[in-house]
Parts: C-alpha cells; sequence; structure tokens
C-alpha cells in the first residue's frame, strides 16, 4: 500500500501547476467568480441537496467500507476523532483548491467561445471533465503537455481509489475465510482485479459513456445513499448510539458533551433522515 503515498500525493502536485496556469487565462475570474458566486434560491431545490449529499459521499468516501477497512489496521487508542477531523478539513480544502482551477480553465474557454458560463454547463453530467474542461485546455499553447498533465491527474487519482477499493473486498473476504486467504491471498487479488477489468470493459466501448451516465445516475448516488442510512440506522438505532459513544470514550477517553450532541444529532437524525429525502430526488 505505500504506492498510494505516491499516487495521492502526485495529483495534488499537478493541481498546483494547473493552478498557476489556470490563474494566467483570459476570463478565468468569469469562472472564479461563477464558483464563489451562490444563488441562494437554489437551497429550496431539494434536487440541489441531493446533488451536494451525493458529491459529498463520493469525496470523503463514506459508504464504501474502505474507511473502516483501513481503520482497522490501526492500534486500537488511535485517536480516529482527530484523524476524522483532519481529514475532513484536508477534504474540504482539497475539493474547494480543485474548484478553483476547473472554474478558471471553463472560464477561460466561456471567454473563448464568446458565450456565458450557464450555456457551458448545459451539460451536466461527465461531459464537464472530460469534454468542456479538456476542450479548455486544448486551446492552451503546448495543450498537448497540459492534456497529459490533466489526464495523468485523473489517471492516478483512479488507481489509488481502485487500490482502496480492491483492498476493500479482499479485506471482506480476509474475514469470511482467513485461514485460507493466508494461502491464496495472491490468487484472490488478482481474480478480483482481473474482474474489475470485465467489468469495466463495456464502460470504454463507444457506447460506454451512456453506461457511466446510467451507472451514476440510477445506481451509484442512489444505492451509496441506502447503504448509508442502513449504517447509521444499524449502529445508532440497532447497537446504540450510548453504546458506540462508550466505545469511542474507551478508545480514545471520555468526548466534550457538546461534540457528543453534535454527533446525536447528526448520526441519529440528520444524516438517515437527509439520506431518506435524498433518495426520492
Amino acid at each position: 500500500m505505500q504506492v498510494t503515498y505516491v499516487t495521492a500525493t502526485f495529483p495534488v502536485l499537478l493541481l498546483l501547476v494547473l493552478l498557476v496556469r489556470g490563474t494566467t487565462l483570459n476570463g478565468n475570474q468569469d469562472g472564479i467568480d461563477f464558483f464563489v458566486q451562490p444563488d441562494w434560491s437554489l437551497l429550496g431545490n431539494m434536487s440541489v441537496w441531493s446533488a451536494g449529499a451525493t458529491q459529498a459521499i463520493y469525496s470523503i468516501g463514506v459508504g464504501y467500507g474502505s474507511h473502516i477497512v483501513l481503520a482497522s489496521y490501526n492500534k486500537f487508542r488511535k485517536n480516529v476523532v482527530r484523524d476524522v477531523s483532519i481529514f475532513f478539513l484536508i477534504d474540504i480544502g482539497t475539493s474547494l483548491f480543485a474548484g478553483f482551477i476547473v472554474f478558471a480553465f471553463i472560464g477561460y474557454e466561456a471567454n473563448t467561445m464568446n458565450t456565458s458560463l450557464d450555456n457551458i454547463f448545459a451539460d451536466n453530467g461527465p461531459g464537464i471533465m472530460f469534454t468542456v474542461y479538456i476542450r479548455g485546455i486544448s486551446q492552451l499553447p503546448e495543450s498537448a503537455i497540459w492534456s497529459c498533465l490533466f489526464f495523468l491527474m485523473v489517471f492516478t487519482l483512479g488507481l489509488d481509489s481502485l487500490f482502496v477499493f480492491t483492498w476493500t473486498v479482499y479485506a471482506g473476504i480476509e474475514d469470511l475465510f482467513p485461514r485460507k486467504m493466508f494461502k491464496w491471498k495472491r490468487y484472490v487479488l488478482c481474480a478480483l482485479c482481473i474482474v474489475f477489468f470485465l467489468l469495466g470493459l463495456p464502460l470504454v466501448t463507444s457506447g460506454g459513456i451512456h453506461l457511466v451516465v446510467l451507472l451514476d445516475t440510477c445506481v451509484a448516488s442512489f444505492s451509496i445513499l441506502i447503504i448509508l442510512f442502513a449504517e447509521c440506522a444499524s449502529v445508532c438505532w440497532i447497537y446504540g448510539y450510548k453504546r458506540f459513544f462508550d466505545d469511542i470514550a474507551m478508545m480514545v477517553g471520555p468526548c466534550s458533551p457538546i461534540f457528543q450532541w453534535y454527533l446525536l444529532f447528526s448520526w441519529v437524525v440528520a444524516a438517515p433522515a437527509f439520506c431518506l429525502v435524498s433518495t426520492n430526488f
């Protein structure tokens, strides 16, 4: 898993390079203003909340089991509250950082094409990433270099995620058959990689982009919300939030009452309710 140190940090370096280049382009300020100036009227649209919740889930990576698997390798007295807080702040900072870069390039494209940003965002699917953004990069001097850097960044991000997701599936199998996995570990990992490769082949065909949109809209977003609701219900309602808080206190020591009330509200009420509401939009 040491390779993840490279695949996780390399995209950050590329983002820094793209940020410097993006801030020198004509029209970048229009794109950044579009990014940072909110439209408060959209807060009444529940589909916006659902899309935001789905994006936050993807960004943080909750509900996939990867955090649980990786955390299982920690020491028992590991301060998970501190680690989660740091992780949360880094995730928000990275998302905002990447947002400034993307919208700087999109602002440049809108300026070059002499069109409004609303027309640029008429495509609300993966075309924003793989069509609109790349079209903006293609209009830069030495566009081949910038395009290679961008796709290299996307590739390393996907590779990093694939490492974790593959290990998550393997860890579940290992927990079921701990003795057999000691001998068959390499073969099982190889088989998982082959299965994932075969499952991904239809996505790179001529009509693969339609499958990506279909899976993203009808499978990924809906299923992850159901999984999160089940996790909250099983831990907080069935196992009991008081027991769970006692488990946390046994590991890291007693938490402040304000923090406990925050976790109580978010885990027992807000998160499951929001998951149920979002599945209808």
